[in-house]
């Protein structure tokens, strides 16, 4: 079973629309793993958590590689976050290619999904074939060709699905104008939604003030880990404080295709289209970034040492901020925590609330429809259900 759970949405219709959210997780990762060896954990993660169990993966090995004191190869640390970058462009893809054909009555192409499905198992196949026997350390000067020639299959799977033109063509767009432009022309599904949502004069739907996740304190972690009471510094708030989000667009919020007329007191837009777009962002940059990992350009992310056999893995996964925090005794794991993206973006504060609040407060007819697109927009991952009444 899944400890990713899943979210519930109920809103309450009124002149300041009440917004509940639930999130549901059925297991406790911490009991789970307690006691485990390192081989234990890294086994029982990717099985436990079914959504971006890639990150999972590359989050838990970090965590527990630092709190071990373990060196890992540079080679390893690439082929770990390539891994997860092309899980993201999986994922934020899949989701593109079902669920915004369907807003549009469209259908999917299944060939285009089968061979997106196809791009994680084969890219583990080449960085497997390339680590030496009873060694995880990826040989990248042998593994680079063939990792670069799947990369150009993805760009090739991008094209046709979501951008009708090479991603670097795409990319080549500088401005806000420059992205209404390729979506009136509508050669893709991202294109004619982004454009019916422009054309509607829907772009703003659910605009919030943007709170961006900062950098999370390594005592606080630590305390949290512990179960010490100043936890509650870490964790989302259970009050009215607002709490920030980590999502694609507060990574991308600085980009100048969500500028323009979008930059509202100097601050970026958040309403649906700008949300939206930024997963187009995101999608454009990923080939780049992979090859800049293959090639040693791109230094990979590390775990972080909290204490003595305690550190912390920060992840960025295709919905958002994932960590693992571990802390091993004798071999074992003695604490070990994970905080998904989920929990600050679908806080009872959160930005998915806030943001269907907006909407539901704003729109009477498509409230529905606008919130789902919203939603999907701030986790493409997650299940969820929203109900208005």
């Amino acid at each position: 079973m899944s400890v990713e759970g899943r979210v519930s949405i109920d809103v309450t219709r009124g002149d300041h629309a009440s917004v509940r959210v639930s999130y549901t997780q059925p297991a406790d990762i911490t009991r789970v793993l307690q006691g485990k060896t390192r081989a234990e954990v890294l086994a029982i993660v990717p099985v436990v958590f079914s959504l971006c169990s890639r990150a999972q993966s590359h989050a838990a090995r970090l965590a527990l590689d630092t709190a071990e004191g373990r060196t890992c190869a540079p080679g390893q640390l690439a082929a770990l976050q390539c891994l997860t970058e092309m899980e993201s462009l999986r994922e934020n893809t899949l989701r593109i290619a079902l669920d915004w054909s369907s807003w549009l009555g469209e259908r999917a192409d299944p060939a285009g999904l089968k061979a997106l499905m196809r791009l994680i198992p084969d890219l583990d196949s080449i960085f497997m074939a390339n680590t030496p026997a009873h060694s995880e350390a990826v040989a990248l000067d042998n593994a680079r060709d063939g990792a670069h020639s799947l990369i150009t299959r993805a760009e090739d799977l991008l094209a046709a699905t979501v951008f009708g033109e090479r991603p670097a063509h795409w990319q080549a767009r500088r401005d806000l104008d420059g992205i209404r432009a390729w979506a009136a022309d509508g050669r893709t599904t991202a294109a004619r939604l982004l454009h019916r949502i422009h054309s509607q004069g829907r772009a703003r739907a659910g605009a919030i003030t943007l709170l961006p996740l900062a950098t999370l304190d390594g005592s606080a972690v630590q305390a949290w880990l512990s179960g010490d009471p100043g936890r509650a510094a870490l964790l989302p708030s259970s009050g009215n404080q607002q709490v920030p989000e980590t999502t694609l667009l507060s990574r991308h919020a600085g980009d100048h295709r969500l500028g323009g007329d979008h930059l509202v007191g100097g601050r970026a837009d958040t309403g649906l289209w700008a949300r939206m777009a930024a997963r187009l962002i995101e999608l454009a940059e990923l080939p780049g970034r992979m090859r800049d990992l293959i090639d040693g350009r791109l230094q990979p992310i590390a775990g972080r040492t909290l204490g003595e056999g305690c550190a912390m893995s920060e992840v960025m996964a295709a919905r958002g901020l994932l960590m693992h925090a571990a802390t091993f005794e004798r071999g074992r794991v003695s604490r070990y925590r994970v905080l998904a993206p989920t929990r600050w973006n679908f806080d009872a504060q959160g930005a998915a609330a806030r943001a269907v609040a907006s909407i539901v407060s704003q729109y009477e007819d498509d409230a529905q429809t606008l919130s789902e697109l919203m939603v999907n927009a701030i986790d493409p991952c997650v299940a969820y259900s929203v109900r208005i009444h």
